[in-house]
């Protein structure tokens, strides 16, 4: 009994789900994260491959400078102690012969700052030094302060004894004082740059190693003179590329070596860590003294065609392990590395950047989504609350209003289309129902049913068995019809085949044939399809026209029925007034003069205008 009630209070209790407008605004928001994602990833991949690329092209840069300061450091050296193997200082055979050649040692080491020492040893054992004294070299203990030049000597005295000097030289070369060094000695065919230098006019050059008496860092190169009594050697300083490496590091942290993994560590920005002490002397710092663990990794590395990621202690860190040829005669390599987090700096800041950029869209991509979904949802909901209004047979609620989206307005037509129907079989049931005449129920169910199926036109015969004919009983629309089929000539047969004359007066039309209980036929209903109508939609179309068509034969059967009753009845009535008539010749004609003179005076009820009659109608 409730059950129209109950669908739609259960309708009313089962709303679960999100709302629309928190759907939309959530797919907003999700495909522009995806989108803003791709986006920043994609350009912090850019921004970091650009980055590294550009690290790459610095470290190159600073190989390429380094390498450069390395020639420099030794092509001059090497074209200048070609020279000085032609000099007679070579061949001078005693300390004051030495001494008067001193100038073109002093011109060569004034027009090559980069040269520590200029020095020769001589086949006899005998040496010979000059050293200047720069002010960003270690001065030598008891130098005076006008001295320019340190002449470190091993001669032969008088008695034939070796004998080792040290002589402070001025500006002109002229000796401004001497100390005493009783227990220096020195022999030149110890060292290795001595031994190395065996054929004349061949330069040789040692590895980097520690000068005694500067403890600076550098290389030695020799050649031996053309003479042959005599090596000539030259003492040169790779200092400036500890200053270079200072001077030109990428990054505040970035880490930089040149190493050698026989000698050590040539070059390193803090040149203070380089030098260890190994009895009397000093050597450099091997690579594990030095400590720097990302240099460590990087020693094993071959040459890298760019930077590549290695991680240390949890840090990550961009490599190169690029040779150094300025040092032919060594295995030199440049070792870089740069921290991740100083070189990626500017890409993180930009990619943070953008996800604060990112947040504000978001932020105001939801509130659209919010807002798009609220006009949207709005509709939705208006048509809900419709939707669930017809549920509970309230058919008389307003519609809502039309939508901008294209979906809730089709499914809102859907829904007026399906709510006309309904109140059309509201209205056919009701005359049904109610209307006891034939002639006046046909039109009206005619006109509901073909207004229920949107059809443009219909026509209902009925069948008359005596004479044969198929009558016109009802007509909705424009079109003009055929008042009658004669059965004889278009029934020959089956009662399915005397239709196709129908048929083919109407094509267009969904023909339908009405029975009765017994399969008797009682008419044709023919509706006009609308032009428009889906070619697909025709057999369910069809369909529903049966089902109603025998609701319609029903109704038909009924009212024959009925009208068959009320003759019979009229005719008993006649037949007993008859009867009564012909008892009394007094009385006859009685039963028939009272009906006309009742008929008489409903008619002049109907055309009274005032008194309580005026609104009487027949």
């Amino acid at each position: 009994m409730g059950t129209g009630r109950v669908s739609g209070g259960t309708m009313r209790k089962q709303r679960k789900g999100l709302p629309i407008q928190w759907l939309i605004a959530g797919a907003i928001v999700v495909c522009v994260l995806a989108m803003l994602s791709i986006v920043m990833v994609q350009g912090y991949r850019g921004g970091t491959a650009a980055l590294v690329a550009a690290a790459n092209d610095s470290a190159r840069q600073l190989a390429m400078v380094l390498n450069e300061r390395a020639r420099r450091l030794t092509l001059p050296a090497q074209s200048v102690i070609r020279v000085l193997a032609h000099d007679r200082i070579a061949t001078a055979g005693n300390l004051e012969e030495r001494l008067a050649q001193l100038p073109a040692l002093a011109e060569t080491l004034n027009s090559n700052p980069m040269l520590s020492a200029v020095y020769i040893g001589y086949d006899n054992g005998e040496f010979l030094l000059l050293r200047p004294l720069k002010s960003g070299t270690p001065r030598i203990a008891a130098a005076p302060d006008d001295a320019i030049y340190l002449l470190q000597s091993v001669a032969f005295d008088e008695r034939g004894s070796l004998r080792g000097r040290w002589l402070f030289l001025g500006e002109d070369l002229q000796m401004v004082g001497e100390r005493s060094t009783p227990d220096y000695w020195f022999d030149p065919r110890q060292r290795p740059w001595y031994q190395e230098a065996e054929e004349p006019g061949r330069v040789v050059m040692t590895d980097p190693y520690v000068f005694f008496t500067t403890g600076e860092v550098g290389v030695s190169l020799a050649v031996r003179s053309h003479a042959g009594s005599a090596v000539i050697g030259m003492d040169a300083a790779v200092d400036d590329l500890a200053a270079e490496m200072r001077d030109l590091r990428l990054t505040s942290s970035t880490e930089l070596a040149i190493v050698d993994a026989e000698v050590g560590v040539i070059a390193y920005p803090d040149p203070d860590r380089l030098i260890r002490g190994e009895g009397a002397g000093f050597r450099l710092a091997s690579l594990e003294e030095l400590g720097v663990a990302p240099l460590l990794e990087l020693q094993h590395w071959s040459s890298d065609s760019s930077p590549t990621p290695f991680s240390v202690n949890g840090e990550i860190w961009y490599g190169l392990n690029l040779p150094l040829r300025g040092f032919e005669q060594t295995d030199a390599r440049i070792l870089i590395a740069i921290p991740a987090w100083e070189l990626l700096r500017e890409a993180q800041a930009l990619l943070r950047h953008q996800i604060v950029w990112a947040a504000g869209l978001v932020l105001a991509v939801l509130m659209l989504g919010w807002v798009l979904g609220l006009r949207l949802g709005r509709s939705i909901r208006q048509l809900a609350g419709w939707v669930e209004a017809l549920a509970d047979f309230r058919f008389s609620a307003t519609p809502p209003m039309r939508s901008y989206v294209r979906e809730v307005n089709e499914l809102q037509l859907a829904t007026s289309h399906m709510l006309r129907a309904i109140t059309h079989f509201q209205a056919i049931t009701s005359c049904l129902s109610h209307e006891m005449q034939l002639e006046r129920m046909l039109p009206v169910v005619l006109e509901h049913l073909v207004k229920a199926v949107d059809g443009e036109g219909g026509v209902v015969y009925l069948c008359d068995e005596e004479n044969d004919l198929l009558e016109l009983a009802a007509v909705y629309g424009d079109e003009r019809y055929r008042k009658r089929f004669t059965l004889s000539e278009s029934l020959p047969g089956e009662v399915y085949a005397a239709l196709d004359a129908v048929r083919e007066r109407y094509p267009g039309f969904e023909l339908l044939p009405l029975h009765d209980r017994k399969s008797t036929l009682l008419g044709v209903l023919a509706i006009k399809r609308a032009e428009q109508t889906d070619a697909n939609v025709q057999p369910y179309l069809q369909r529903f026209l049966q089902s109603l068509s025998g609701t319609l034969a029903v109704a038909i059967e009924t009212r024959q029925l009925f009208e068959q009753q009320q003759a019979l009845l009229e005719a008993i009535i006649k037949v007993l007034a008859h009867a009564v008539d012909a008892k009394s010749p007094y009385t006859g004609g009685h039963c028939e003069r009272v009906p006309e003179l009742a008929e008489m005076l409903l008619q002049q009820a109907a055309t009274v205008s005032s008194g309580p009659l005026r609104d009487y109608q027949p």
